[in-house]
């Protein structure tokens, strides 16, 4: 909320601006569509500061403030009784994906930023990698991590998955289908269950077949130089008035057969996250 201030700033010395005023003025800058860091803050705070003078307290508050607000904002919200579409048998359903954003060439930038290629050179804007966990259904992120010192993608995804929450199940698209991503989530405290789809060219070890079609194979992690169980399934999909069926290969740590269905699973792999999917009781 815009705070009403009365009082006009002093002239001479600009006034001390406490460190809670200018992140507020900061997110509040961001969120208009027109104007000047220096006026949305007096706006926000009465207190007037050159814009010079609030970029330089802006590049000394460093990183660690707006980590810690991430960390407060992202949280699980999703409702089993508002959001049942958010939810698979108890489990809540989580999605993770990356991205890219374009930063200004600035000094500090051109020192932990790249330019990514394109089919015509470089692209014209330094770009930073950011990666997020976040709930199907109600699109809310849960964990976020932004690649501050030219991170990968999949690097700031193996670290975000430390953010699940115990009861939950991660569907990934193919980026995400290697051993050394599965094996990350198979590892971790929270012990989330996952459906993620497997890159093209992965042959792991065949075990057995199971009765509904699917089967047990072994997947070997790079890091811990091991193999691991998982179930894999194949199935055909299409997207919703489309004549064209797609391929699939899933992998998942969901092995029972009968409780995990391997029709439930792929419908639950293709569903938008928005609408009603199979057995969310």
């Amino acid at each position: 909320m815009l705070l009403q201030k009365s009082h006009q700033p002093n002239r001479g010395r600009p006034p001390e601006l406490e460190e809670d005023d200018l992140v507020r003025g900061i997110v509040y800058h961001v969120l208009q569509s027109s104007g000047i860091l220096s006026e949305h803050v007096l706006q926000l705070t009465g207190k007037g500061m050159f814009d010079g003078s609030l970029s330089e307290r802006r590049q000394a508050m460093g990183q660690d403030p707006w980590t810690k607000m991430l960390k407060v904002a992202c949280a699980v919200r999703a409702d089993p009784k508002i959001h049942p579409h958010a939810f698979y048998k108890g489990m809540r359903l989580l999605g993770v994906d990356g991205t890219t954003c374009n930063i200004a060439n600035t000094p500090q930038v051109k020192g932990c930023a790249q330019k990514t290629n394109t089919r015509k050179g470089k692209s014209a804007f330094y770009r930073i990698s950011v990666a997020a966990l976040y709930e199907l259904g109600i699109h809310n992120p849960i964990g976020v991590r932004i690649g501050i010192q030219k991170e990968s993608e999949m690097e700031l995804a193996r670290e975000v998955i430390v953010d699940i929450p115990a009861g939950c199940i991660l569907l990934g698209d193919r980026y995400y289908g290697v051993g050394k991503y599965v094996a990350g989530l198979s590892a971790l405290e929270s012990h989330p269950a996952f459906i993620v789809r497997v890159r093209n060219g992965l042959k792991p070890k065949h075990q057995r077949w199971l009765r509904d079609g699917s089967r047990m194979v072994k997947v070997w992690d790079p890091e811990v130089k091991e193999y691991f169980l998982l179930r894999e399934i194949r199935a055909k999909v299409r997207r919703a008035g489309s004549k064209l069926w797609t391929s699939v290969r899933l992998w998942t740590v969901l092995r029972d057969t009968t409780e995990y269905p391997t029709k439930e699973l792929v419908e639950l792999y293709a569903h938008d996250g928005s609408k009603k999917h199979p057995s969310r009781k």
